[in-house]
C-alpha cells in the first residue's frame, strides 16, 4: 500500500494485474469474482471501469472477464477482438455468450484483498470517532470542502469563512486520484487530494463541513469521519443525497442506530451526518447558522472555487493547445 495524505491507499489496478495472471488458459472469470477476489464485490463495477481502460491489454489479459450471465461485456480493442481470443482458447460463443460457463469459471485467486483491509480500518475508525456535544462559541469560523473532477485531475478546495460569510482562507490542492469511485470507499479516493490542502491552512476553523457523509456509512466511517479521526479535527458530513439509511420523522436510522437527519432549505434537502468531535443535534445548528437561502455557505464556496480551479487549469491548456496549433 502507498501512503497518501496519512491514508494506506492500495493500488487496486496493479492487485487487479495480478490477479488476471492468474487466470488460466482455457479459462474465464467475471468482474463480480475479480471483485470479489480484491475483498468486496460492491466493486465489481470500478473492476470493470478499469479493465476498460487497460492500456496494456495484450499483456494483462482482460479479455478473460466476462458478466456474470456469461455474456461478453466490453473490450479495450473491441468485443470481436474479444471473441476471437477466446475462440482461440477453445472457448465457445453463442449468442454473445460463454457456452458451459460453469465448467469454465475461474475464481480460486490468490489475493491480499484489499479492500477487505480496508473494511477492517473503516470499522477500527468508527470505533475511534468521538460524537461530543460542544458548545458553538459566539464568534467562529468554519471550513467547507469540496473536490471537482476532470479527465484524470481533481482539484480539492477548503474555504475558512465567518458568521458574515466574509472568507478569511482558501486553499487549493490538485492531484491525480489513485483510487477508483468505489461506494463506501469514498475517503480513500478524497481525502489523500483533500488533506494536503488543509495542512496548508494557516487559521483553525472551529469545524469542517465536507460534501459527503459522517457516520452515515454501512461502517459508521464516511469521509468526515475518516477525516476528523486521522486528523482529530470536528466535521460534519453535509450530503446532497441519501445513498442508504431509512427516514422516520426527518431522522436517518441504519437499523436502530440514528445516524443522520435531512433538512430542507428552502426546498433543498440536505442530510446531515456528524463525523467527528460533535453531535448529531450540535451538527445541525451549526449547519443552519452557516447557511443562507438554498445553500450550506462553505461548501457552496468550496465547490466555486474547486470548479473555477478546473476551469482555469482547462481554459489555460485549450489555449495552450490552440498555441501550438497555430505555430505548427
Amino acid at each position: 500500500m502507498e501512503t497518501q495524505g496519512g491514508l494506506n491507499v492500495p493500488d487496486l489496478w496493479e492487485e487487479t494485474k495480478r490477479l488476471l495472471l492468474q487466470i488460466p488458459k482455457g479459462k474465464v472469470t467475471t468482474y463480480r469474482a475479480l471483485a470479489q477476489a480484491l475483498g468486496d464485490e460492491i466493486a465489481t463495477r470500478a473492476i470493470a471501469r478499469l479493465l476498460a481502460s487497460n492500456p496494456e491489454p495484450e499483456k494483462y489479459p482482460c479479455y478473460k472477464v466476462v458478466r456474470s450471465d456469461g455474456s461478453l461485456g466490453g473490450y479495450s480493442l473491441g468485443v470481436e477482438a474479444k471473441a476471437k481470443k477466446l475462440r482461440a482458447e477453445g472457448i465457445g460463443i453463442r449468442n454473445g455468450k460463454i457456452e458451459e460457463m460453469e465448467g469454465l469459471l475461474f475464481t480460486e485467486f490468490v489475493s491480499s484483498k484489499p479492500l477487505l483491509t480496508l473494511k477492517q480500518e473503516q470499522e477500527r475508525i468508527a470505533g475511534l470517532a468521538k460524537l461530543s456535544r460542544v458548545k458553538l462559541p459566539k464568534d467562529m469560523v468554519v471550513a467547507g470542502i469540496d473536490v471537482a473532477y476532470a479527465n484524470d485531475e481533481a482539484w480539492a478546495a477548503v474555504v475558512v469563512c465567518n458568521q458574515s460569510f466574509e472568507v478569511i482562507e482558501i486553499s487549493v490542492h490538485v492531484s491525480r486520484p489513485k483510487f477508483p469511485y468505489i461506494p463506501t470507499y469514498f475517503s480513500y479516493r478524497e481525502l489523500p487530494i483533500v488533506i494536503p490542502a488543509i495542512v496548508k491552512l494557516r487559521s483553525k476553523p472551529f469545524a469542517f463541513l465536507i460534501d459527503g457523509n459522517g457516520i452515515l456509512h454501512p461502517r459508521f466511517a464516511g469521509i468526515a469521519t475518516h477525516l476528523g479521526v486521522l486528523l482529530n479535527l470536528r466535521t460534519v458530513g453535509v450530503a446532497k443525497r441519501l445513498l442508504l439509511g431509512e427516514i422516520r420523522k426527518g431522522r436517518i436510522y441504519l437499523g436502530n442506530r440514528c445516524v443522520g437527519r435531512e433538512i430542507e432549505l428552502e426546498g433543498r434537502k440536505y442530510y446531515i451526518s456528524p463525523g467527528n468531535g460533535i453531535d448529531l443535534t450540535t451538527s445541525i445548528r451549526l449547519v443552519k447558522r452557516f447557511s443562507k437561502g438554498k445553500e450550506v455557505i462553505p461548501i457552496a464556496y468550496a465547490h466555486r472555487i474547486a470548479n473555477k480551479a478546473r476551469s482555469y487549469k482547462l481554459e489555460n491548456e485549450k489555449i495552450k493547445a490552440c498555441a501550438e496549433f497555430h505555430h505548427s
